[in-house]
């Protein structure tokens, strides 16, 4: 891994499920999670906020239909089918940083729009993204 800008400290979760930068000034919360939100850290002066949330695979997929979705016209998933083996199996690396940044802004009551400002995999498996929030 890449070593932290100057302007942060790397996070690395003890199960391999996530790496991030926190921005310097920002204080992680002591929560301990194996689902729903892994992570929180914030600088709450500046009511700024970093946070990590695993979703099911299948439920994740299903909500992304669902939201598509049109009166009597339903959205079919992506990657529907067998149980994905692989993130590429899903959707190309920019179709699932937008899926997770839309299943994001739909659990903070829909009023966010996200940005992916970058998106691709690592080679590892994982997939490497930054999204942008204006809030």
């Amino acid at each position: 891994a890449a070593p932290p800008p100057a302007s942060g400290a790397l996070v690395i979760d003890g199960a391999s499920r996530f790496s991030l930068t926190v921005p310097r000034g920002f204080v992680a919360s002591k929560r301990s999670a194996s689902q729903g939100t892994l992570y929180v850290a914030g600088d709450f002066p500046r009511a700024a906020v970093v946070s990590v949330t695993a979703w099911p695979v299948s439920e994740l997929l299903a909500a992304e239909a669902a939201a598509r979705s049109l009166p009597g016209l339903p959205a079919v998933a992506s990657g529907a089918g067998a149980s994905p083996a692989a993130l590429a199996d899903i959707a190309p690396p920019e179709e699932l940083a937008r899926i997770l940044a839309r299943a994001r802004d739909r659990e903070q009551g829909g009023g966010l729009s996200s940005e992916v400002t970058a998106a691709a995999p690592d080679g590892a498996g994982r997939l490497l993204l930054s999204l942008s929030t204006q809030l």
